[in-house]
């Protein structure tokens, strides 16, 4: 893969919703896996999630499920006193990227390895801020965005755009020929060919192929990063119409090699549907639907799943004052993280739950507890 541009310094990435997870305490308390046996919990695995302090700074742990289905006690993994924005994993599940913000909003690139603890300076981003970095499939590329300071603007609200950086060598360069060109949320294909992301202007969810520089824009009103098939070049999104007096979102999938786009959602369905996740063999999907008319309907948005073709949709929570976060994979595929977050008191925190996709069990696994996402 070629570099297109060098640059000598990097960037660093924005403070923006930094206020939603002010909401979580510094405790971390774990709970009881309420009425199940070690038999039906998952063994050997582990997950990180962020948690905040009394000050509202964000700090990532790491915590292990026993061989008796009890969880381990939580490792913190970062220390950085303004706390850190957003974090990803390397393909083998060795080590994690995050951005590590700074009193002004700035943020640099460092890595942390789940187990050891150790941590590194992977990328400083001077005067910038970068964050959502994420990882090639072969390990060896960073996708990152980028918004640089300047005499106008701090980076909270500077333009976004994407950079590549080889973590053997050092080497950074701007991803586009077109160096205006803004972007943000990087994604990779499964071979590493295709890279999407989300266009601010024009607005979209925009992808490039990175050897040949082919490019294309798809409506994305949401505004959320694309989901690519775990075997293939096809991309969920989400995208939102008004469908009689509603506005309905729903699931898309797009074949980035012929432009054709399927309606998983169902035609004509008065649903809000986001977050959409494939199994690990891409034989199904989750995601979060929101009813919006009958007796189903709930305030919040709730768990689901549904085969890749978008048949067989069926809930797998139903909480009616209760809101789910996106839901992630366990590498065998058969449990799912998600957030889950009460919409009326009194105790409203953030919590990290499991769902069993086999029996349908449903726990809590601590709080408070946000952006479950579990280690290869």
């Amino acid at each position: 893969m070629t570099i297109l541009r060098q640059h000598p310094s990097i960037s660093r990435f924005d403070l923006t919703v930094f206020a939603v997870l002010t909401a979580c305490a510094l405790a971390v308390i774990l709970l009881a896996w309420r009425g199940s046996s070690a038999a039906d919990a998952p063994t050997g695995l582990s997950f990180l999630y962020i948690t905040s302090d009394e000050q509202g700074r964000s700090h990532l742990l790491r915590v292990g499920i026993s061989a008796d289905g009890e969880l381990t006690a939580p490792q913190r993994l970062s220390d950085e006193k303004s706390g850190i924005w957003d974090f990803a994993v390397s393909p083998d599940g060795q080590v994690v990227i995050y951005s590590a913000l700074s009193d002004l909003g700035l943020s640099d690139l460092w890595t942390v390895s789940p187990y050891s603890g150790e941590r590194a300076p992977l990328l400083t981003c001077p005067e910038a801020s970068c964050s959502n970095a994420r990882y090639s499939p072969d390990g060896r590329l960073i996708a990152y965005t980028q918004r640089n300071m300047s005499e106008f603007a701090s980076a909270f609200f500077s333009p976004p755009r994407l950079w590549l950086l080889d973590h053997i060598n050092g080497e950074t360069g701007v991803i586009f020929r077109d160096n205006q060109q803004l972007a943000f949320e990087p994604r990779w294909s499964s071979d590493g060919n295709w890279l999407s992301y989300i266009s601010p202007d024009p607005s979209g969810l925009g992808v490039i192929h990175l050897e040949d520089g082919r490019t294309a824009l798809y409506p994305n009103a949401q505004g959320e990063p694309g989901v690519w098939h775990p075997l293939g070049a096809q991309l969920l999104t989400t995208n939102t119409w008004l469908q009689g007096e509603d506005y309905v979102t729903h699931l898309l999938l797009i074949d980035v090699e012929t432009n054709e786009v399927i309606d998983l959602s169902g035609e004509g369905a008065l649903v809000s549907d986001s977050g959409p996740e494939y199994s690990p063999d891409g034989a199904w999907i989750t995601f979060r639907r929101k009813l919006l008319t009958g007796p189903q309907a709930t305030r919040g948005k709730q768990i689901w799943r549904m085969r890749a073709d978008g048949s067989d949709a069926q809930p797998l929570t139903a909480d009616e004052d209760v809101d789910y976060g996106n839901p992630v994979w366990s590498p065998d595929g058969r449990y799912l993280l998600t957030r889950r977050f009460p919409l009326k008191g009194p105790k409203i925190t953030p919590s990290i739950w499991l769902i069993d996709t086999q029996t349908g069990d449903a726990r809590q696994l601590l709080e408070p507890g946000d952006q479950p996402m579990w280690i290869p």
